[in-house]
């Protein structure tokens, strides 16, 4: 066994033991993986970044035409026995008239702002056509209305907050916004707005739109 007595160099000096050459070997190796590892990460974050795939879309803001067009969700979920309530978007030339058919017993239909309303009923699938005109010309399409212990089948997008307004938030600025809302975008789909309370836990009377309390302090508002 090679010691570091019996080991020496040129010139009588002592040379390193097995161990000494083995830790000496061992770093060199760790420095080298180091190395690597960093030239690596340094290639990579100068690399082209990977995109993830674009889509274009185009968005109008001019009138919808004259005449009627469905929007929205076409797959409506409710629980049975519970109070339900949907308006039918849709636009063109005002007057729009609505009409249902195949609705469930329990449920009705206002023709002139194409709410349907009443109580949910039993657990099942209901097909339910619809259909609006005017003088320009009418549309059609059918809702599907699946009772069930499922809801938001048809998932709920987009936001609107009041942090503008945060703590000084008022009936008033609530009111607009939802009423904006359902200017604007409820005959396209919109159906909901929601209206935080902080703090104060302020009632917000939201009539004439519906309104339903949340224990959380927060108030689902249908667009209706």
């Amino acid at each position: 066994m090679e010691t570091e007595s019996s080991a020496k160099r040129d010139g009588g000096r002592p040379g390193p033991t097995a161990i000494q050459r083995l830790r000496r070997c061992a770093w060199r190796t760790t420095t080298t993986v180091w190395r690597v590892a960093v030239a690596s990460l340094l290639a990579g974050a100068m690399a082209a970044p990977a995109w993830a795939a674009q889509t274009d879309i185009t968005i109008s803001m001019d009138k919808p035409p004259a005449a009627p067009r469905i929007n929205g969700a076409t797959l409506i979920g409710a629980i049975p026995g519970s109070p339900f309530l949907h308006t039918i978007s849709a636009t063109g030339q005002a007057p729009l008239t609505f009409a249902a058919t195949g609705l469930p017993s329990g449920l009705a239909i206002d023709a002139g702002s194409g709410t349907i309303s009443g109580t949910t009923p039993a657990a099942g699938s209901y097909p339910i056509d619809v259909t609006v005109s005017n003088s320009v010309g009418s549309a059609g399409a059918t809702l599907t209305l699946t009772a069930g212990s499922t809801l938001a089948l048809t998932p709920p997008m987009g936001w609107n907050s009041y942090d503008s307004f945060y703590q000084n938030v008022t009936e008033n600025d609530v009111k607009a916004a939802a009423q904006a809302l359902k200017t604007y975008l409820q005959p396209y789909g919109g159906q909901a707005d929601i209206a935080q309370v902080i703090r104060n836990k302020i009632e917000i009377k939201l009539a004439p739109l519906h309104r339903q309390k949340s224990q959380k302090s927060a108030s689902l508002v249908n667009l209706h």
